[in-house]
């Protein structure tokens, strides 16, 4: 949908909440409302919505795609998340479908985040589906993270993908 976004909200039509802890099952990905990414294929920072985000919240959104990287930041929903201000956010989001990289930064939401904020920064209640490749640092939720934050929070993300790669793998954080 936007290679590169900045200084903005996304937000779409979807909510989702982990936070009671009291689910017996995980949603149905084809319960939320959706956009088709189809196949979105690039060298670095591809993502299923948003190549690269810069200091901006995303919403909601929930994306079908087949998506592939060549090198580096390849997600989803995201390829490359970058925030140095405070109160962003992303959350409620969801990927279905493949994500597939040789490289590094390989996430089925995320592929690399990076924040850099004084006080705190959200990433919550954000679900994965379908199947994630990759080479290094490659996850269902965030391939790679690094926070310079006071409050970086991660809290109520679910991976329900495949993960396959080479090293620092992981269900939710690469």
């Amino acid at each position: 949908v936007l290679g590169y976004a900045a200084d903005c909200m996304i937000k779409g039509p979807n909510t989702i909440d982990f936070s009671n802890g009291h689910q017996s099952s995980l949603p149905d990905f084809d319960s939320f409302k959706y956009t088709y990414g189809a196949k979105v294929n690039g060298d670095n920072c591809v993502g299923g919505c948003v190549g690269t985000l810069y200091s901006s919240a995303l919403i909601g959104v929930a994306t079908k795609a087949n998506v592939i990287g060549e090198t580096e930041d390849v997600g989803g929903v995201i390829g490359k998340a970058y925030c140095d201000r405070d109160e962003n956010v992303i959350t409620s989001n969801s990927f279905d479908g493949n994500v597939s990289a040789t490289g590094s930064k390989i996430g089925g939401i995320v592929g690399y985040l990076s924040v850099y904020c004084a006080n705190y920064w959200y990433f919550n209640n954000n679900i994965a589906y379908g199947n994630i490749n990759g080479g290094e640092a490659v996850a269902g939720v965030i391939g790679f993270m690094y926070s310079n934050s006071g409050g970086t929070y991660i809290e109520y993300c679910v991976n329900a993908a495949t993960i396959n790669g080479s090293g620092h793998v992981g269900g939710v954080i690469g």
